[in-house]
């Protein structure tokens, strides 16, 4: 059996070895606080709570980011069809602020229209008929910032600004 690889001649006798091994010393534990209640820690058990921190953040970024873009396709699968608003026609004449709209609610979600002067809401109506609405009021002082908008909601989770506008009386 000449030319084989395995040679098994050895002779551990001459290895040493000591049972007084000091590990201690390439250790941070001795230097940890003695009083526990301090809770200073060492480089290890600080590493692990760094470790834990990077992996619940991670985790709770993931989860919002599935949960804004999960979002956005729910909502767009359970409110089909959204009311719509057209011709809208604003005028404001001697402190009368006149308007007319039309919409168009096939579903019929629930929908309002608010008019704000000077960030005040002042009209607050229910406008979930399909139909043409015409309205005034009264009275608008001069230079005040006007908004005009419609809402809609489908009655439990979802609530949309469909149409808005601002203009200055």
């Amino acid at each position: 059996m000449e030319g084989e690889f395995n040679n098994l001649n050895y002779n551990n006798t001459n290895i040493t070895f000591s049972v007084a091994t000091n590990n201690i010393a390439t250790s941070d534990e001795v230097s940890a606080d003695p009083i526990y209640v301090r809770q200073l820690g060492t480089n290890y058990s600080r590493g692990k709570k760094v470790g834990k921190v990077v992996v619940l953040t991670g985790m709770a970024l993931t989860i919002t980011a599935v949960a804004i873009s999960g979002g956005s396709l729910i909502r767009n699968i359970y409110v089909p069809s959204p009311p719509t608003v057209s011709n809208p026609v604003f005028s404001v004449n001697e402190g009368k602020l006149s308007y007319s709209f039309t919409i168009e609610n096939k579903l019929g979600y629930v929908t309002t229209y608010f008019i704000d002067i000077n960030g005040t809401n002042v009209v607050k109506e229910d406008c979930r008929e399909a139909r043409e609405y015409v309205g005034e009021y009264s009275p608008i002082e001069a230079d005040s910032k006007c908004k005009f908008y419609v809402t809609f909601t489908n009655s439990f989770d979802y609530i949309k600004t469909v149409y808005s506008t601002e203009f200055i009386a």
